[in-house]
């Protein structure tokens, strides 16, 4: 897939702006603060209705004004799609073609957008939610099945510490809803598993096309409960609720479960997040946020990529490695302050709330 045009309405610093993008390589180029990151942004916001710059929906929208709108061309091989998010204080409309789109699995399916940003350099030292929350974007792209169970697993959290935080816990109840807890969280524990045993081949072959060092990378997923089976799952799972129940009953909250699972990052044998230098670390999470790229084997369902702001940091021979590397890909999109001309890529420079094409390198 590849978006053949954005508008963007009253969208941060955009009053009123459309781009035409091409495939491949497309560089976005500007002082900070130009509004370069607010473009991509846009991109992503379409592969999921959330920014991943911000969690309230307000802060899109321009300043003084009660709306913005994002409106996308996207191709999909010989299949043109119209995309629309309307966003307000009061939410969002989405449509695709004309048609309301009411569910989120609907639009999951419908755009793949990766991003890697500055701050994913922190992902392997920073809290658990953020690699869990890394897990759950991905699969939720890769399968439906697994967004449903993250959807119903979070009700079921919910409502179990809300039973939990009563003065007097109905415990009959409990009972009932850690079993719907613990059926439901068995979809989430095994796809986490498959996903972080294929991701790893995946990080390294990144790591050996945009590195020159020797560097091996191992993931391990930190489960609560390791499990062989299905059935083995759940007569382990119950095992561990029911030895977690005192503490869950002082604590008031859910202590053990997927909501509380993580994974950990070794490289040469030696966890990152304590003895990776800023530069190693850097180029494993470039490589973990581009990796989920080689999941999708249709070349017309691949992701879009996009890069925000990760030239700054690496060195010549690293920049061009990565952007050799990239060139292969359906369509990337790199912001960036500076860059020398490249042969394929197309470059825009954003100046005062204008995108200028600068040149047009086609495949």
């Amino acid at each position: 897939m590849i978006i053949e045009n954005i508008l963007l309405t009253q969208f941060r610093n955009y009053e009123k702006i459309s781009v035409d993008f091409e495939e491949g390589l497309n560089i976005i180029l500007g002082q900070n603060g130009s509004g370069k990151t607010n473009l991509v942004e846009a991109i992503y916001y379409l592969s999921f209705a959330r920014s991943f710059r911000t969690l309230n929906h307000q802060d899109l929208i321009m300043n003084g004004k009660n709306f913005a709108s994002i409106e996308a061309t996207i191709k999909f091989d010989d299949e043109i799609k119209q995309i629309r998010m309307l966003i307000t204080n009061d939410g969002q409309k989405i449509t695709c073609n004309k048609v309301e789109i009411s569910k989120l699995s609907e639009l999951v399916n419908l755009i793949n957008v990766i991003v890697f940003e500055p701050r994913d350099v922190g992902i392997f030292q920073a809290s658990p939610k953020l690699r869990r929350n890394f897990l759950n974007m991905q699969l939720s792209k890769l399968s439906n099945k697994y967004l449903n169970a993250c959807s119903r697993c979070a009700k079921l959290t919910k409502e179990r510490n809300a039973i939990l935080k009563s003065s007097n816990p109905n415990k009959e109840y409990l009972e009932i809803i850690t079993q719907q807890l613990i059926e439901e969280s068995y979809e989430i524990c095994l796809r986490r598993r498959e996903f972080i045993k294929t991701l790893e081949p995946l990080i390294n072959k990144t790591i050996n096309a945009i590195s020159f060092s020797k560097r091996k990378v191992t993931l391990n997923y930190n489960s609560y409960v390791d499990f062989e089976s299905k059935d083995d799952y759940l007569i382990k799972a119950k095992t561990a609720f029911n030895e977690a129940l005192e503490n869950d009953l002082k604590y008031k909250a859910t202590t053990i479960g997927v909501h509380h699972e993580d994974f950990s990052t070794n490289l040469n044998g030696a966890n990152i997040s304590n003895f990776g230098s800023q530069g190693e670390r850097r180029i494993v999470a470039i490589a973990l946020k581009i990796a989920p790229y080689f999941l999708v084997t249709d070349k017309f369902k691949r992701p879009i990529v996009i890069l925000d702001d990760v030239l700054s940091e690496l060195d010549q021979v690293h920049q061009n490695k990565l952007l050799d590397f990239l060139e292969k890909f359906t369509q990337v999109f790199i912001t960036g302050t500076t860059i020398d001309e490249i042969n394929k890529a197309t470059i825009y420079d954003v100046i005062n709330q204008n995108i200028l094409r600068r040149n047009t390198h086609g495949r």
